[in-house]
């Protein structure tokens, strides 16, 4: 339990502070102040020109980001060191894993969504059509004055009437010696017409990582040529903030996984001390997975971590136990307590399981959990076949063979699309090699609902992850998102071609139907196929008889595999032609491979399921 006072001095603290931040010059709640160079005692605007000794950015797109970009220096921002950055193409920088930030966009500082944020114009911005914007990054290393700087150059704003109009310049100068962040405006675009307003439109500021302290500067224009603003680190900082949470759930992007009905997984999580200060205390990490929708419990554990300093992270395994999956979605919950922690926004962390149900040999991949669809995706301009949406698909098996594809598809869509499967062989991970492509033309689907659909050219996936991705071939047609239940942080957007991390929370309705064949044993050529062994009833509750009477070769050492290949039941009975034998195994649901040996150095196998 934390404390009830501290929480209480917590939300004041953020309501007295915070929300006068957005007024002109600060501070916030931690200290940072800001002036621009139209002040006495404001910055002077001097533009650094680094295109000619710098390192262009590549990969930016329409709203995207790149790989964090090392710094080669550390950076104090707020209460903690960086020494990486996020870059993304809409004018924002983040020293956290941020995928995309899209318009609207949100106030600064705005909590539950992106933060840790440094925005210098975080706009529509775009780098794709044609559009002539460039970053640049470079690394000043003069002794005394060392700095990092990003610029943006030439860049473009996405109107509805132009994809590029417009170009602005600017700057990010990020000082090691003050801990100072300037922004410099160099040649700016005035105004363009954009559907959203206020911040929503455009918004240039900072915000710290648990995304309730910052500063917003300009709100709803574009910041004015020929100008500098400079935000100050405090002198004397008088919060002291103790806060533990867990920052990543199974991986570091908390995103989530498939299982086995039959697998047996390491529960594990990472805490972090995301305060200024030292925790002595003992914060207590508790974990619970309960399936959805009914919100039953099918795991709960508790572990602690003794101390944590400044910055630090430590893993926390939690206790392995066979767990009774059965096929589904599930919430997989881990909560920070400490009892001097003041900061209750970031204590719960949520990471989705889903446990797939491979009767029959077939296993459907997808995150959503049959709830109703809260939104849909529709790029403008995305219907030459480069916009769309997609997911990133990691089997808990190998091999499977991707056959089929389902999509929900938005009421009144009237065109086609495609499906097109990726390889993980691209950039950090990414889409890389396509695998297969199947177009759907308008017409052969039904609007509002799922819809399946066999592929031509099947896919094996043997190892890593694989995308599977919905491309718009029409303006007039849409994909439907979940916006319910437990997310999986693995939807993406599509606009020209380029694939983010979707903007919004939600799960976009796509799926991937997979064949799961049966797992060698050890060499397929020993396999007698014309035995006569039956094997019955089938499916069966785990008790099932071998029967051998009309076989040719006596059969022994039965031995029962998941789908994994793992073993999960051995014998050493014999069975003589003509004889039968009755076996009792304590299986979960799902499908099996019973193994037989003959006297003649051949196998039986058998595929037996499991009810």
């Amino acid at each position: 339990m934390k404390k009830s006072i501290q929480q209480a001095f917590f939300t004041l603290l953020i309501s007295l502070l915070a929300l006068p931040a957005l007024k002109a010059q600060g501070p916030d709640a931690f200290g940072y102040t800001w002036k621009t160079s139209n002040e006495v005692d404001g910055p002077t605007y001097n533009w650094i020109d680094i295109t000619s000794v710098g390192t262009q950015v590549t990969g930016l797109a329409d709203d995207n980001s790149v790989a964090f970009v090392q710094m080669g220096m550390d950076f104090h921002f707020y209460w903690s060191d960086y020494n990486k950055i996020k870059i993304g193409s809409n004018g924002w920088l983040s020293f956290d894993n941020v995928s995309n930030i899209a318009s609207c966009f949100p106030v600064i500082p705005t909590m539950g969504g992106p933060n840790n944020l440094i925005c210098p114009m975080m706009s529509d911005l775009n780098f794709d059509n044609g559009s002539p914007g460039k970053v640049y990054t470079y690394h000043d290393q003069t002794p005394g004055d060392e700095k990092f700087i990003i610029s943006y150059e030439g860049v473009t704003f996405w109107t509805q009437a132009n994809p590029i109009f417009g170009s602005s310049t600017f700057q990010v100068i990020l000082s090691k010696a003050d801990n100072s962040i300037t922004f410099q405006y160099a040649t700016m675009e005035p105004d363009f017409a954009y559907t959203c307003t206020g911040s929503g439109k455009v918004a240039a500021g900072i915000e710290n990582l648990t995304g309730n302290i910052g500063l917003q500067v300009y709100s709803g224009t574009v910041p004015p040529s020929s100008t500098a603003v400079k935000f100050y680190y405090p002198q004397v900082i008088t919060l002291n903030i103790i806060d533990a949470g867990p920052t990543a759930n199974l991986n570091s992007e908390n995103e989530g996984i498939f299982l086995a009905t039959s697998s047996t997984v390491q529960l594990n999580t990472t805490v972090s001390n995301t305060g200024n200060t030292a925790i002595a205390s003992e914060t207590v990490v508790g974990a619970m997975v309960t399936s959805f929708p009914d919100g039953m419990p099918v795991y709960a554990d508790d572990q602690s971590v003794p101390s944590l300093a400044v910055g630090a992270s430590q893993a926390v395994n939690f206790v392995s136990e066979v767990v009774d999956w059965t096929p589904g979605t599930y919430y997989f919950d881990v909560v920070c307590s400490n009892i001097d922690d003041i900061n209750p926004s970031n204590d719960l962390n949520s990471t989705e399981i889903n446990v797939l149900d491979t009767l029959g040999g077939i296993a459907t991949f997808g995150y959503v959990t049959g709830a109703n669809a809260g939104t849909f995706i529709q790029w403008a301009g995305g219907g030459d076949g480069s916009g769309g949406g997609g997911i990133e698909i990691e089997s808990p098996f190998y091999p499977i063979i991707i056959g089929g594809v389902e999509a929900g598809i938005a009421g009144g869509s009237t065109d086609g699309f495609t499906f097109r499967i990726f390889d993980d062989d691209g950039p950090n991970g990414g889409p890389g090699t396509e695998l297969s492509s199947q177009t759907i033309t308008a017409g052969d689907f039904t609007a509002g609902s799922w819809n399946q659909y066999l592929l031509e050219n099947p896919v094996t996936i043997t190892s890593g992850s694989f995308y599977l991705g919905w491309f718009m071939e029409g303006n007039n047609v849409g994909l439907l998102v979940e916006t319910e239940g437990p997310l999986s942080n693995r939807s993406y957007e599509i606009l020209s071609n380029s694939w983010a991390k979707y903007r919004t929370p939600g799960d976009i309705m796509l799926r991937a139907i997979a064949e799961i064949p049966p797992p060698p044993p050890s060499a397929t050529k020993d396999i007698l196929t014309d035995s006569q062994v039956e094997v019955y009833p089938n499916p069966s509750f785990g008790d099932f008889t071998i029967d051998n009477t009309k076989g040719q070769f006596l059969v022994e050492n039965p031995r029962i595999y998941n789908t994994l290949g793992a073993v999960v039941y051995e014998g050493k009975q014999s069975i003589s032609v003509g004889q039968k034998m009755q076996v009792q195994v304590d299986l979960p649901a799902g499908i099996f491979y019973l193994e037989l040996k003959t006297t003649e150095g051949k196998r039986v196998v058998r595929k037996v399921a499991v009810d």
